[in-house]
């Protein structure tokens, strides 16, 4: 978990849940809140086989930043989400852009890009690298603006 608060209480948490086994998931929960409790969840459940990200939930609290466009592009052939874009509302703390990307036929999440549109508090990067197989979690770089991870 990476906590960051420059202001009044704006942090940001990231969980990585990662479970090798016939249904292998990936969670990610993001949380940010400046001021009031603004959160945004991301759950990605990959089952093998169908090779597919089968639910994605997204929750926004109102009043503080709202989703402005998703971009679902699902490609059967490779059994991947490829893009997910969230384009936020600007305001105190806004994710500008998830990127998705999956290039294997095993269910492996390339990359996950967060940009934070704030300076202060900001998960610059996350590379999330699957290792085919074991699904698991391979290179996590979280980059912060502050310098500070």
């Amino acid at each position: 978990m990476l906590v960051d608060s420059p202001g009044p209480s704006a942090s940001l948490g990231l969980n990585l849940v990662d479970s090798p086994g016939p249904s292998a998931s990936l969670g990610l929960n993001l949380v940010d809140s400046p001021g009031s409790s603004a959160s945004l969840g991301l759950n990605l459940v990959d089952s093998p086989g169908l090779s597919a990200i089968k639910v994605i939930n997204l929750v926004d609290s109102p009043g503080l930043s709202a989703i402005k466009a998703i971009n679902l592009v699902d490609s059967p052939g490779l059994s991947a989400i490829k893009v997910i874009n969230l384009v936020d509302s600007p305001g105190l703390s806004a994710i500008k852009t998830i990127n998705l990307v999956d290039s294997l036929g095993l269910s492996a999440i390339k990359a996950i890009n967060l940009v934070d549109s704030l300076g202060l508090s900001a998960i610059k990067a996350i590379n999330l690298v699957d290792s085919p197989g074991l699904s698991a979690i391979k290179v996590i770089n979280l980059v912060d603006s502050l310098g500070l991870v």
